[in-house]
């Protein structure tokens, strides 16, 4: 054999097949079926058949021998669903206004209210993903018309879901509230209701805040906080109502079983979550034999104050106290027996006795005289309030970052913490007032003063928002009584 036959077999193979050749599987075979004769096309075809059927038989059993290693599946590249673009609907009118009524009523709607939901998968269509959340096929064509209208089938693909919202869990047709779509996971839905001509209509609902007034009313059984929360209000809006309260009444001292309080006010919500801290816009609230009645004014440039109907202000020069105590121990007085000095001598201020650590705040508006440690006092801080007041704060444990001479204060910021450092037998505040650098009694000086009053020209404004603000109040506390 030359050498060129050697390295092209595949031009140049022998006519008839050789000895050494019958390891191989086709060879054999064509030599088994040669010797019915050639040029057969008959036998030809049968012999081609007869070769892939045992080769594709020879195929499938390969893996089970152990001779043989099953192939490999190859990898698919995984195809990901191009991400759903941002939906720019057209501008739509505003909503009307939320009918006015009670909290309560509107969260027993949502107690109530029964949710579907369907997320849109590869090979699905809108069609079958709305009756999965229960629509009929009617139904389901209505929306699909309304979604077409306004383009939005092209961003209906894998991964955006719907969210249907029943009134009852019964699920009847009629009691469908709402269609949630959202074109990704984490996107602001779009809202779809039934009703108008084409059977549903859009709003962005989440585009939206809803405002809605709430009315409650409780009485005091042994703290304020307790009461506040059986009336279901949020720690934030007991502790603002707290805050306004600060200088008409001692939270701490005052309260007592029998008092009473009622309170209107509204909140931003977003489909049933609060967004943002409730506005209050009118308290009751009896304290033993004191009543108080204020209502919430904002002005032209946006301020917003507190006000009775005699247009006094709810803040007062200074708050009751400046911390949340448990027992006045010593009074003002000019004959005192010092428990240390063993002497009697005048004390010119208040002892609030309270826990060691209990934050205590400037009772106005001022500036940092002192902040330091001096003689008996301990460590002290003393505030000037403009031309003729001056408090002092003394036997603190430490003073809050920032107190320091010359530092501006706003009535209620904390300025340090109770303690007994100087001449003190346990932790306690040691608080004075000084009017026209003579010590004053606090406690009587300070609740004789009285905050700025509304001006004249904002006076029938007010007034209007007075007459408004009852009327709101009896409805809504009369719709909460009906429950």
């Amino acid at each position: 054999m030359s050498n060129w036959n050697q390295a092209n077999p595949r031009f140049r193979r022998p006519r008839h097949l050789g000895r050494e050749q019958s390891g191989s599987l086709t060879v054999g075979l064509k030599a088994f079926f040669g010797r019915f004769g050639r040029g057969d096309k008959f036998k030809g075809a049968v012999f081609i058949l007869i070769v892939l059927i045992i080769a594709g038989a020879v195929w499938a059993l390969k893996p089970h021998f152990a001779g043989f290693v099953a192939p490999e599946t190859p990898s698919v590249p995984e195809v990901k669903a191009p991400p759903s673009p941002s939906i720019q609907g057209p501008m739509l009118p505003a909503l009307p206004a939320l009918p006015e009524g009670s909290w309560s009523l509107y969260a027993d709607q949502k107690a109530k209210e029964d949710v579907t939901f369907v997320v849109v998968e590869i090979g699905g269509t809108v069609s079958q993903s709305l009756e999965s959340v229960g629509l009929s096929r009617n139904y389901s064509q209505k929306l699909i018309n309304l979604l077409e209208q306004e383009k939005l089938l092209p961003v209906i693909q894998p991964g955006a879901s719907f969210k249907a919202v029943w009134r009852d869990p019964a699920r009847a047709e009629t009691d469908l509230l709402r269609i949630e779509f959202a074109a990704a996971e984490g996107q602001r839905p779009l809202i779809f209701r039934p009703g108008g001509e084409e059977g549903f209509f859009r709003y962005t609902l989440a585009a939206r805040p809803l405002t809605i007034h709430q009315a409650t009313q409780a009485e005091v059984e042994d703290t304020f906080w307790s009461a506040g929360e059986r009336a279901g209000l949020e720690p934030r809006v007991i502790m603002n109502l707290t805050d306004l309260l600060a200088s008409q009444i001692d939270f701490v001292s005052d309260i007592r079983s029998g008092d009473s309080f009622q309170l209107l006010f509204r909140g931003q919500y977003q489909e049933g979550l609060l967004v943002a801290a409730p506005d209050i816009l009118m308290i009751r609230m009896t304290n033993g034999d004191e009543k108080y009645e204020f209502y919430r004014h904002e002005n032209a440039q946006g301020l917003v104050g507190f006000y009775d109907t005699a247009f006094r202000s709810i803040h007062k020069t200074f708050f009751k106290s400046p911390l949340q105590f448990t027992r006045i121990s010593s009074g003002f007085t000019q004959n005192r027996f010092h428990p240390i000095l063993k002497i009697v001598r005048p004390h010119l201020g208040v002892d609030y006795a309270a826990p060691a650590g209990t934050p205590v705040s400037t009772v106005a508006d001022g500036q940092v005289e002192f902040a330091g440690r001096r003689g008996g006092y301990g460590l002290l801080v003393v505030i000037r309030h403009g031309q003729t007041y001056q408090t002092m704060y003394g036997h603190l444990s430490r003073i809050a970052k920032g107190i320091q001479t010359g530092a501006e204060v706003k009535q209620g910021d904390l300025i340090g913490y109770v303690g007994s450092t100087g001449l003190a037998t346990g932790p306690h505040l040691d608080f004075r007032l000084r009017r026209n650098n003579a010590f004053v009694d606090p406690i009587p000086e300070m609740a004789k003063q009285e905050g700025q009053a509304l001006p004249a020209e904002e006076r029938a404004g007010f007034s209007e928002e007075v007459t408004a603000a009852q009327s709101r109040l009896k409805e809504l506390l009369s719709w909460d009584s009906s429950l």
